[in-house]
């Protein structure tokens, strides 16, 4: 829809749409989420039960690939809705 976000290591972001520029600087601070990642992961593995689910890996690997596209022809990549 013609809008841009960028994140820069978690620390500021800018959001450009319709040629306004917000900036914002410690909206997240440097909480990269690590430690509850691991929480999550040691308690999955506990458990036996997988955290996410097999679809979101397949929507993953999808946006991956359409990025890896976008940056290679330089334009933006569609990617059509589905169902699994």
């Amino acid at each position: 829809g013609g809008a841009v976000g960028i994140i820069d290591n978690f620390r500021k972001a800018e959001f450009i749409y319709k040629g306004k520029r917000k900036k914002i600087k410690n909206w997240l601070g440097v909480d990269r989420g690590h430690k509850r990642e691991m929480e999550i992961l040691i308690n999955a593995l506990i458990k036996d039960k997988n955290p996410v689910e097999f679809e979101e890996y397949i929507y993953t690997t999808i946006t991956t690939f359409a990025i890896e596209e976008s940056l290679k022809d330089k334009k933006p990549v569609e990617i059509k809705s589905f169902k699994i």
